[in-house]
């Protein structure tokens, strides 16, 4: 029985040396633990998340840095609190310039620790340090050189994980910012053969914006169509670009029925699908004469949809538009 007891004793302990989360074998305190903090902050670009991913529009963002600090007191070395720290700092309108140093530190000190979503987060960190929030043509020019570091942050997330078209997206956004056509597009166009659907969204809005507006709405059509609710907010306000009394009725019946899915699923800020809503409110409100029209198509589309009739909002309005005439020709 002894030798039987040995060999036991030998393989629980095995066991336990190989799982047990110590600093030994690697890990930080914390590794394994499943926090408030990740259950509200862990990011979809995140392969070390403990927890289910939460997209940008759906954070909260209060609660999110609370939790997180909490975190961060109870594991103060671990990378990952680092991260989902400074994302939820982040993800609050005016953290910039503010808590711009805090941010930079956290995320500096998870990439010296080899955290791979430490370097995506900073790609975004330099991006807005940068000013490229801005048109290309007003960035400062002693910012451009953190497009450089950009690069480098992303591409050292690119060169660490197997699934990385969130990171080929972020780049495309940085050569657009570069007035870089072909790159863009490269990027975009790479990370949709991996499946992403954003990637299509970024790749409609970049088409209709500065190549082709026939394009760039047949690709957030499509991402629309497959469930990308960005594509929806970018739909929206699409159908009201442009002088007021160019747009058509069936435009504003669009706009309203790619904010109310926008809005449904969450994918963009609040006070960001609060801009479209203004602007459609105060063209329907300027313009009382094509109310009825609008309420007929809006209506017509609406139950067109819901029973299937169509596979688009575009052709559910197209067809409501017909019937509009129609009956108004009879009448």
């Amino acid at each position: 029985m002894a030798p039987t007891l040995n060999i036991a004793f030998f393989v629980v302990c095995f066991c336990f040396a190989v799982l047990s989360p110590n600093k030994s074998f690697g890990h930080e305190p914390g590794e394994y633990v499943v926090t408030e903090c990740d259950v509200l902050m862990s990011a979809p670009f995140d392969p070390r998340r403990r927890s289910a991913a939460v997209l940008d529009g759906n954070l909260d963002k209060v609660q999110g840095q609370i939790k997180c600090q909490e975190a961060m007191v109870l594991f103060p070395q671990h990378p990952r609190f680092r991260v989902l720290l400074a994302r939820a700092i982040m993800s609050t309108a005016g953290w910039f310039p503010k808590k711009s140093e805090e941010v930079y530190s956290l995320l500096s000190l998870a990439q010296e620790q080899n955290y791979t979503a430490a370097n995506f987060l900073l790609g975004n960190y330099f991006y807005r340090e940068g000013g490229f929030m801005l048109p290309h043509k007003e960035v400062p020019q002693q910012k451009r050189s953190y497009f450089n570091r950009m690069i480098e942050s992303y591409q050292r997330y690119i060169d660490s994980v197997e699934e990385h078209s969130y990171a080929l997206v972020q780049l495309a956004r940085v050569y657009e910012a570069m007035g870089r056509q072909k790159k863009v597009l490269l990027h975009l166009d790479k990370a949709i053969s991996m499946g992403n659907i954003n990637a299509l969204t970024q790749k409609g809005r970049y088409l209709f914006e500065a190549v082709s507006r026939k394009e760039g709405r047949k690709n957030l059509v499509l991402a629309s169509q497959l469930g990308d609710g960005r594509a929806d907010y970018w739909l929206s306000e699409f159908y009201l670009r442009g002088d007021v009394l160019n747009l058509t009725v069936e435009d504003l019946v669009l706009s309203k029925m790619h904010f109310a899915r926008a809005k449904k699923q969450k994918a963009v800020a609040p006070h960001i699908l609060g801009f479209v809503e203004k602007k459609l409110n105060r063209i329907l409100k300027e313009f009382p004469r094509i109310n009825a029209k609008f309420d007929f198509i809006y209506e017509a589309a609406t139950a067109a949809r819901s029973e299937d009739l169509v596979f688009s909002l575009e052709e559910a309005v197209s067809l409501a538009s017909r019937q509009f005439d129609s009956a108004k020709k009879e009448y």
